[in-house]
């Protein structure tokens, strides 16, 4: 795992968390955390390192195809995965998502309107992608997309100009993974 700093800051010192799924689970097979220290800003460092084979020894993955790792670093609201080989070549399960809610917030934000979309997902789901149905008019912007659901439930912001009813959105919105497509 290689820390990338994009800041002007001095020394940074924070925990890294590291937690190993099987595709079919929403429990981690293991959690690793460690702290690292950040010497300066602007820099790269490679703050975690291992051998794959020991890697999926320690971790109980048969093999490459069967895990997913997700890289966390709550101090900086970062987070991440690491595959361990090609999507198509793993053992990706349907994560059965669902839509939870849709919430529309009380305050538009620069005259935009502000919407909180929740899925649900039995296991791991890769590479999430969310859309509206064709020729509705539902125009805007997710402020996530392509995203990891590791947990049993996420929530995504969705902006924009058109006035529409949560109804509208629930009833439009259209979602998949990569285990649609693979």
């Amino acid at each position: 795992v290689v820390l990338v700093r994009d800041d002007f800051g001095d020394k940074q010192k924070f925990d890294l968390f590291l937690s190993v799924y099987n595709w079919t689970s929403l429990k981690p097979t293991e959690e690793l955390q460690a702290l690292v220290l950040s010497e300066k800003g602007f820099s790269v460092q490679t703050v975690w390192d291992d051998y794959i084979p020991d890697l999926l020894k320690k971790f109980k993955c048969e093999d490459r195809t069967q895990c997913v790792i997700r890289v966390e670093i709550p101090q900086f609201k970062a987070s991440s995965f690491l595959l361990l080989t090609e999507p198509k070549n793993s053992k990706i399960v349907n994560p059965n998502l669902k839509l939870v809610s849709v919430v529309k917030r009380d305050k538009p934000v620069d005259n935009k309107h502000v919407f909180d979309i929740t899925l649900s997902a039995e296991a791991v789901a890769p590479f999430v992608a969310m859309d509206f149905k064709r020729n509705y008019g539902i125009r805007g912007n997710f402020l996530e997309n392509g995203f990891f659901i590791f947990d049993h439930q996420k929530t995504i912001t969705f902006v924009t100009k058109s006035n529409v009813t949560e109804q509208q959105i629930s009833d439009n919105l259209t979602f998949k993974t990569v285990a649609d497509v693979v």
